[in-house]
């Protein structure tokens, strides 16, 4: 896994004049089939630069994602997952989420409840909001 992100189309100052980083991710992802029922995740993650943009005293973090889904009928599964900080920069809570998917032909319906609205790998390594949940819903198609 490698990527590198920045807000508004990557500036090379932030509307306060002061420098932006940009925080560059890498990392793998190991996973394990337990038959036909269950599947497991880890992903170790190191994050530079993950203080928000313009300061001066920006540290990096080392996070471990963990997860796993479950088949508990035909076509429907349960997903859970937490992204851990091992060391660095550790704001706030780590971050989880659980989500039920259901798959319908070549779509999956999945209803998630998360403690974080983060996408990003820098913004999960900044950590989640501390006694908040957010509800979401995606909906993906495999073409095969």
């Amino acid at each position: 896994i490698a990527s590198v992100e920045g807000e508004n189309n990557f500036p090379v100052h932030n509307t306060a004049g002061a420098d932006i980083g940009y925080p560059p991710a890498v990392g793998f992802s190991l996973s394990r089939m337990l038959g036909d029922v269950a599947a497991l995740y880890v992903d170790p993650i190191f994050v530079h630069n993950t203080q928000n943009a313009g300061l001066p005293d920006r540290v990096n973090t080392f996070y471990v994602g963990v997860g796993g889904r479950l088949r508990v009928m035909p076509g429907t599964f349960v997903v859970a997952e937490m992204s851990p900080r091992v060391s660095g920069y550790i704001p706030g809570d780590a971050e989880f989420a659980i989500s039920l998917e259901k798959r319908v032909g070549g779509h999956v319906f999945s209803i998630a409840v998360a403690n974080t609205q983060a996408t990003t790998y820098g913004q999960l390594a900044r950590g989640a909001n501390p006694g908040t949940l957010y509800i979401g819903f995606s909906l993906t198609r495999k073409f095969y």
